[in-house]
């Protein structure tokens, strides 16, 4: 048998609305406390989603789109890093340094592309 004497003891839930009340505000000020309460680690968990999900997408031979990983890792890297430069311009996320991250992801795959490129891949 169960016993709902225990929630007897609950208290009251209380809402704090003091944040809603400037609406022009109230999307600024969440965009802080997620980048404050995730020590600005929000925009490279927004990213890295992105990227993993992309590659996963653009690597699955059951699709029509069938490339291979690094190529798959090019165009994912790529469109990460346009995404991170918006966010950072648009005020998102703040940190450069996890767009760079995948700016260099981009660099090194593109150089692989080019040489499996010329040796006819």
């Amino acid at each position: 048998m169960v016993n709902f004497s225990i929630l007897t003891n609950v208290s009251v839930l209380d809402f704090n609305t003091t944040m809603i009340e400037n609406n022009e505000e109230l999307l600024p000020t969440m965009i802080n406390n997620a980048n404050e309460q995730t020590s600005g680690y929000l925009g490279l968990a927004i990213l890295l989603v992105v990227f993993l999900v992309l590659t996963y997408i653009n690597f699955r031979q059951d699709d029509d789109i069938r490339l291979d990983i690094v190529r798959s890792i090019f165009i994912s890297s790529g469109f990460s890093s346009i995404l991170g430069i918006i966010m950072i311009v648009s005020g998102l996320i703040t940190s450069f340094q996890h767009v760079t991250w995948f700016i260099l992801v981009f660099l090194i795959s593109l150089i692989s592309v080019y040489f499996m490129k010329r040796k006819g891949g």
